[in-house]
């Protein structure tokens, strides 16, 4: 029973950030920061329950956990990403959706895949394909965030690293241009990261 209480009530939430949402990009200009933890983090919401929550009167976040850069490349978006995507309705303003995601790639696996030299990037354009169609979707323009610089700090947080300081920085500096890349390919035209 707590169960189904618990879902409803993600439920409300998330249909009352869609609303708000909706709501805001009538009269001016939002961001939909979609993302991992960093999307919250970077607008600094810090930690918050809400899947499509308000950080200020022009930028929102729908936190979609934390995923890969690469899972969204080979499996899609999650199906309420999908789904609250076709409820946003096009409105006047100019509007834009930033995706914030492929620090855990970097933390995790990439930095593997450098210090073993088996790096594999052919995932990015799928990645940077389905952020411009759910933007296409939403009626929004995409902004894509490169992962953010790795940390020597361990202390900073609990979350598993693997690899060395010098391997994260170099997977981070491999993704950064290759998400370049593709997106001049893309758009034809030059991109400085």
């Amino acid at each position: 029973m707590k169960q189904i209480h618990r879902r409803l009530q993600q439920s409300r939430e998330w249909f009352a950030g869609l609303r708000a949402l909706r709501k805001a990009g009538k009269t001016s200009t939002t961001t939909l920061w979609i993302g991992d933890s960093h999307a919250r983090f970077n607008l600094g919401q810090g930690t918050n329950n809400g899947r499509i929550t308000a950080a200020s009167p022009s930028n929102f976040v729908w936190s979609i956990g934390p995923r890969l850069a690469f899972s969204i490349a080979k499996n899609g978006w999650p199906p309420d990403v999908v789904l609250g995507s076709k409820l946003l309705t096009r409105c006047e303003a100019p509007q834009l959706t930033a995706f914030v995601l492929g620090e855990i790639d970097v933390r995790m696996f990439l930095s593997r895949q450098i210090f073993e030299n088996t790096i594999d990037l052919a995932w990015i354009p799928s990645y940077l394909e389905r952020c411009i169609d759910l933007s296409r979707d939403q009626g929004r323009s995409a902004v894509i965030v490169v992962p953010i610089p790795p940390s020597a700090r361990t202390d900073e947080h609990l979350l598993p690293e693997v690899g060395s300081i010098q391997d994260r920085i170099e997977a981070h500096r491999v993704v950064r241009e290759a998400i370049a890349r593709q997106v001049a390919l893309v758009f034809n035209s030059s991109l400085t990261v």
